[in-house]
């Protein structure tokens, strides 16, 4: 979540230098997205509880139990839009700013990158679309 957050954070700090309201939005926005991205995808997940994103595991064990099985639309929905809103959200500031938005992009495209090869390998959610063997 390193990398994640220090991108959402480049992004924040990006929309505060013109924008304190948008800035907040942002925060605000990216925070109830976030939840529903823990809801909807990493609470299903039956081994959450030794999850290598600490901080999603926690959070989704505090979430309702929710039975493991295959993501439905709706779930690969709220997926598409937390990553949606995080990248999309700021991109009108930061294109004013190419060195941040080069920042933030490199941070978020590793981000991706570290989660593709370390969060969900060879754990034990099959319907996960992170994990490989």
């Amino acid at each position: 979540m390193g990398l994640f957050a220090a991108s959402v954070l480049a992004g924040l700090y990006g929309i505060f230098r013109y924008s304190a309201v948008a800035a907040g939005l942002y925060l605000v926005g990216g925070i109830i997205i976030w939840l529903a991205f823990v809801y909807a995808f990493c609470a299903r997940c039956p081994v959450h509880e030794q999850c290598n994103r600490v901080v999603m595991g926690l959070a989704a064990g505090l979430m309702p139990q929710r039975a493991a099985g295959a993501y439905t639309r709706v779930e690969l929905l709220a997926v598409l839009a937390f990553f949606g809103f995080v990248v999309l959200f700021p991109l009108y500031w930061l294109m004013r700013q190419p060195r941040l938005l080069l920042v933030f992009l490199i941070l978020f495209a590793g981000n991706l990158i570290l989660t593709h090869f370390t969060c969900c390998r060879g754990r034990g959610n099959r319907f996960c679309f992170l994990r490989y063997e």
